[in-house]
């Protein structure tokens, strides 16, 4: 398995012989830290320069906990003094659509932004502040690794995987 997580699953669960299990975490290559190379979202988004971005990448299912970020942001967004907070979440799916809605059903205006599929994400995460996983279930996500390498603080449930990938505080 690819966690600590999915071999006890293995075990427990699917009842394979722990002496035929074993595992070997995910892993990336380390993102080069150069903000020379990396994409400026507060300029690409038009965000004002003091903005405070918190970012997630995630496919656009339900499964994937986008709705949650959605409503934390809300809540957040929601208290004035948080007035220079932006979301951006990367990615596309089937609910894509779904989320905007939902976003302005909640009345986030602009600052949730949904950017879509992006083929520079790695360079983008350089120049956000947080980021935040919200999957209901991962086995050992690899955007919690880029969020990671990326210097980012990252946010995250305390199920499955996630917390094989980093150290509470």
């Amino acid at each position: 398995g690819v966690s600590k997580f999915v071999y006890n699953r293995f075990i427990n669960i699917v009842g394979v012989p722990g002496k035929k299990c074993g595992y070997v975490l995910n892993g990336i290559i380390p993102i080069n830290l150069d903000k020379n190379g990396s994409k400026d979202v507060r300029e690409d988004f038009q965000l004002p320069s003091d903005a405070v971005v918190i970012v997630s990448v995630a496919r656009a299912t339900k499964y994937k906990g986008i709705a949650f970020i959605i409503e934390c942001a809300s809540q957040i967004l929601g208290d004035e003094k948080n007035s220079n907070v932006y979301f951006i979440h990367i990615g596309d799916g089937p609910y894509l659509d779904w989320f905007k809605c939902y976003a302005a059903q909640l009345d986030l205006g602009d600052h949730f932004i949904f950017a879509g599929r992006r083929n520079d994400v790695r360079s983008v995460l350089q120049s956000c502040d947080i980021s935040v996983h919200a999957s209901k279930g991962e086995a050992f996500s690899l955007s919690i690794l880029e969020y990671l390498s990326a210097g980012l603080a990252v946010i995250v449930p305390d199920n499955c995987g996630n917390t094989e990938a980093i150290n509470h505080g």
